[in-house]
Order: structure tokens, then C-alpha cells, then sequence
């Protein structure tokens, strides 16, 4: 593994442990065992280690959604979809559970807005797909409350995972997440629709 890489992945691990206001590059550097100014090179401040996180866990993100669009819409896909991004989220929880730190790196840094606009953008696209695959049946107030219901369980059931489910492992927590998600979906869901919720669960429990 590359330098770079290294670091990214100790200071992940730190601030998955610790949270990212209790990890500085002095502790980041001594658990690598490099000296501060070797680590400085390749990040000179400890927000572009975060920036860096938050890059590659969007990237991570992006791909999910690229390959779900490579497949036929459906209920089933789309839990999967979300699933998976519900577990790149838990492997980089440190940097989404926030403090000051984060909201200034994501609202100035980051640029959040832009791309809770284009996920906003690609949940309507997803929902849209689903209505045309006979899967879902929305009228245009279903449609615009699933987006803002999707946004805001995508942003926040992992705050309250580590509030109210300390002790669960990553899969059941995940698991339990998606229960809700799905039942939230069953409501709206055709018959052609419930069926494929109940092939992801088969799969899951396979």
C-alpha cells in the first residue's frame, strides 16, 4: 500500500474510533511511525487528510449509483443500492458524525450543497425509473416526500446508529436500517414491486 493510502487508512481508523475533533496529525503520525513532516507532505493539514476521506467516500458512492444505473430498475436493486451505500458510510463514520470541524470542511471545503443537490437530482431519477418499471405508484406529492424522506435517512440514521444501537455490529445495524426503508417502499409499492423487495430479502438472508 502506497504512503498516501497508509495515511488515509490510519487516520480513518483513528477517527472512527475517536471522532476527528480528538485525532490530530501528531497521534496520526505516531500511529504510522513516520515523523510529522513526512505526513505533511503528502497532507500538509490535518482537513485535507479529511478532505481526502470525504472525496474518496463520494467516489465510492458515485460508483454504487453508476452501477445500479446499469441495471434494469427495481426495487430489489434499489435496496441493494442503498445498502451498500449505508455500508461505505458506516466504514467512514468517523467523518460523518459531525462536530465544528466537519460542517466547516463540508459547507466551505467540500461544497455539500452541490452534491446533496445532485443526489437530490438522483433519487428523483431512481423514483422516476421505478414509477415507469411498474414498481412503484407515486402521484407527485409521493414523489417529492420519498426524495425528502430518502435525503434525510441517507444523512441520519447513522447519528442515531451510534446513539441508540452502540452494540449492534455493522450488519445488523444495516439490516435493521434497510427493514425501515423497505417497509417505507412496501407502501407504495405495486405488487410487481413487493415481489421484488422480497427477492432482496431472500437474498440477504440466503
Amino acid at each position: 500500500m502506497k504512503r498516501k493510502e497508509k495515511i488515509l487508512e490510519i487516520a480513518l481508523q483513528m477517527f472512527n474510533e475517536r471522532g476527528v475533533s480528538e485525532v490530530g496529525v501528531r497521534e496520526i503520525a505516531r500511529a504510522l511511525s513516520i515523523s510529522v513532516g513526512n505526513l505533511s507532505y503528502h497532507f500538509p493539514k490535518k482537513e485535507d487528510i479529511i478532505l481526502a476521506l470525504v472525496n474518496r467516500l463520494s467516489s465510492q458512492n458515485n460508483q454504487h449509483y453508476q452501477h445500479y444505473h446499469l441495471q434494469p430498475a427495481s426495487l430489489n436493486h434499489f435496496l441493494q443500492l442503498l445498502a451498500n451505500i449505508f455500508s461505505n458510510q458506516f466504514d467512514h463514520r468517523g467523518i460523518l458524525i459531525g462536530n465544528a470541524e466537519l460542517k466547516h470542511i463540508y459547507s466551505t471545503i467540500f461544497d455539500y450543497q452541490i452534491t446533496l443537490q445532485k443526489r437530490v437530482q438522483g433519487f428523483e431519477l431512481i423514483y422516476q425509473n421505478l414509477q415507469k418499471a411498474n414498481h412503484l405508484t407515486l402521484s407527485e406529492a409521493d414523489l417529492q416526500h420519498l426524495i425528502s424522506l430518502t435525503t434525510l435517512y441517507a444523512r441520519f440514521w447513522l447519528h442515531e446508529a451510534f446513539i441508540d444501537h452502540v452494540s449492534m455490529s455493522k450488519n445488523s445495524l444495516i439490516e435493521k436500517y434497510m427493514k425501515v426503508w423497505s417497509y417505507q417502499l412496501s407502501i407504495f409499492a405495486t405488487e410487481e414491486g413487493k415481489a421484488s423487495l422480497g427477492e432482496y430479502w431472500e437474498n440477504v438472508h440466503e
